[in-house]
């Protein structure tokens, strides 16, 4: 049965609740559950909270202000294989920012790192203000429900390319691919064939906004041994760019079975 997805906020309530026992549900998801979907008692949905346990929930007291559910059951929800992948993309506009971003969670990336370029959006971290982090957050979460994935996608701090690439550069355990709309001799696919020799457990996606990532940038990125890799001949849309190689990685690591 195709259950009704909702958030729920990841409070211990919602967390450690047993099969059989009851809770109240948080006020957010009292509204969407009383005031969106209308659901009536008896109606039964599923609640994720962002770990890797989702509940079937029975609907067994509702009133103005409150509601009551009941667990019934309880599933386990896929989570993300290794290698993690995590993904660095360069801010663009907020409307492509927030497709890809929505994007990333479906198709199972850990962690998202916007980056500071000559060419993204915005230049200084100060440009994404704090309300401009909650939408991502809410975004992160209602690709989270509407996938059914076990963990929210982490939205990492911004950093300008130079703090990224010597991050990345320092963690042993880390790979990173670049993806380049210029002319290289390396496709995507046998460079990630290169990278996973080493099997490392965070793989990295570097993507440019529009525009992409300038001369000096292009060599600062070779300084720190990372091969460019073409994704072919025509020249790729940012957000296109992102599903794009996601979608190799997540293929060539096994992650699409």
């Amino acid at each position: 049965m195709n259950l009704r997805r909702i958030w729920l906020e990841p409070e211990p309530a919602s967390q450690t609740i047993a099969v059989g026992e009851s809770f109240e549900l948080p006020s957010s998801a009292f509204h969407h559950v009383a005031h969106v979907t209308r659901l009536s008692v008896g109606d039964v949905f599923e609640g994720i909270n962002g770990s890797d346990v989702a509940l079937e929930l029975q609907l067994i007291e509702v009133d103005k202000k409150s509601a009551v559910v009941k667990v019934i059951e309880t599933r386990k929800l896929p989570t993300p294989g290794e290698p993690r992948i995590h993904l660095a993309f360069a801010v663009s506009k907020w409307e492509v920012t927030e497709s890809v971003i929505e994007k990333s969670v479906e198709l199972g990336v850990s962690a998202f790192q916007p980056l500071l370029t000559a060419n993204s959006f915005v230049k200084k971290p100060n440009d994404i203000s704090e309300a401009r982090v909650d939408r991502w957050q809410r975004i992160v979460r209602s690709a989270t429900v509407q996938s059914a994935r076990g963990s929210l996608m982490e939205l990492l701090p911004p950093k300008n390319l130079a703090e990224f690439l010597q991050t990345v550069h320092q963690d042993g355990q880390a790979a990173c691919l670049f993806a380049y709309e210029g002319v290289c001799p390396q496709d995507i696919r046998s460079t990630l064939a290169d990278l996973l020799k080493s099997k490392p457990s965070r793989l990295w996606a570097l993507v440019g906004s529009e525009g992409g990532f300038s001369d000096s940038e292009v060599e600062r990125i070779r300084s720190f041994q990372l091969t460019p890799a073409t994704m072919g001949p025509q020249i790729l849309r940012a957000e296109t760019a992102c599903l794009a190689i996601l979608s190799v990685i997540k293929y060539e690591t096994g992650n699409m079975r």
